[in-house]
């Protein structure tokens, strides 16, 4: 009898998959990528920000799982928790620049050990599912025992920006533009330590930097990775979904395309025939780029009033002096 409770509860829950119930647990405050996790995707998401509370250069998570799927192979099984896990990790990665124990993503296989249990379904036979799942992630090999210290230099060395949040995110890649660009040795990667510690770094690390920025600045933004196309060649790039208004555009802090923080001269149209999103970190994941707005942003008119009317202003006076002085000509007789 119990057997057949579990069996009946896991298929019912198998059914529910099909409409996964969403989650709002983004670090950044913008839930564009954790929402599409599954309940498990979001229980390893979960323990993410949990485990990243100190400064071990390694963490340990042990992630129960609430929604056990039955299968009829002890590989099925494990693939789709292992993809959750997957989706779990990418999301984090894009969307925390601060979750040192990721940095090394892009290049790092991240092995996950999982508990499979059975159970028997009287004729029907033996079907698998996993119960949970446990991994370690570690810190980069170059700042290992410097946890501490390299989280407390990238805070001491960042800028809070004032304003609203188009004038945000363009100071923002008005201060990012002084990190130079480089490209990465075959094996390694680029992070946030290198963009604003350094003030060198591929485009992983700008456009983490832009995250953290836009983050302390409270404008909401995300790491899109994928491909930028050129005329006879492309390239792997990571640049940033921006929030603004309410209304989703795109930023690349590091590409040269984006001198005034958001690409308002380039709509969503135009930007996605030269920058395809192709958010598989290091192994493929089920997430979606957040979707840019068919139009370009439309820049408020924020000219210094001088700048603006000072030239009419002048004339304007100069015209009244004139004036003055021809009436009180004409009063005193001398024209």
């Amino acid at each position: 009898m119990k057997n057949r409770t579990v069996l009946l509860s896991a298929i019912a829950v198998a059914a529910m998959l099909a409409f996964p119930i969403q989650y709002s647990e983004a670090s950044s405050g913008w839930t564009v990528y954790s929402s599409q996790l599954d309940e498990n995707g979001s229980a390893v998401y979960s323990s993410l920000g949990s485990a990243g509370t100190g400064y071990s250069d390694t963490i340990h998570l042990d992630v129960p799982l609430p929604v056990k799927v039955l299968y009829p192979s002890e590989q099925e099984a494990k693939k789709t928790v292992l993809d959750s896990v997957n989706d779990a990790l990418a999301a984090k990665y894009l969307d925390d620049p601060m979750f040192i124990w990721l940095w090394d993503y892009p290049i790092k296989d991240i092995s996950a050990d999982t508990v499979v249990e059975t159970v028997t379904a009287g004729e029907s036979g033996t079907y698998y599912f996993v119960s949970s799942v446990s991994f370690d992630l570690s810190v980069p090999e170059r700042f290992a025992g410097k946890t501490e210290s390299v989280m407390k230099e990238i805070e001491n060395s960042g800028k809070t920006f004032t304003g609203s949040e188009s004038s945000v995110s363009k100071s923002i890649v008005s201060y990012l533009s002084n990190v130079k660009v480089r490209e990465d040795s075959e094996g390694t990667v680029s992070c946030i330590y290198d963009a604003l510690c350094e003030k060198s770094s591929s485009y992983p690390g700008i456009a983490a930097a832009f995250n953290y920025l836009a983050s302390s600045g409270g404008l909401k933004s995300v790491t899109v990775c994928g491909n930028y196309y050129s005329q006879d060649k492309s390239e792997v790039r990571y640049w940033n979904a921006v929030s603004v208004n309410g209304m989703t555009y795109a930023s690349d802090a590091a590409g040269g395309l984006s001198a005034c923080g958001l690409l308002s001269d380039v709509p969503g149209g135009i930007f996605s025939s030269v920058y395809g999103a192709d958010l598989d970190v290091m192994k493929e994941n089920g997430l979606s780029a957040p979707e840019l707005e068919r139009e370009g942003f439309q820049y408020p008119d924020d000219t210094p009033f001088l700048e603006k009317y000072g030239a009419y202003i002048i004339l304007l006076i100069i015209s009244a002096v004139l004036v003055i002085a021809m009436f009180k000509a004409v009063r005193d007789g001398s024209v």
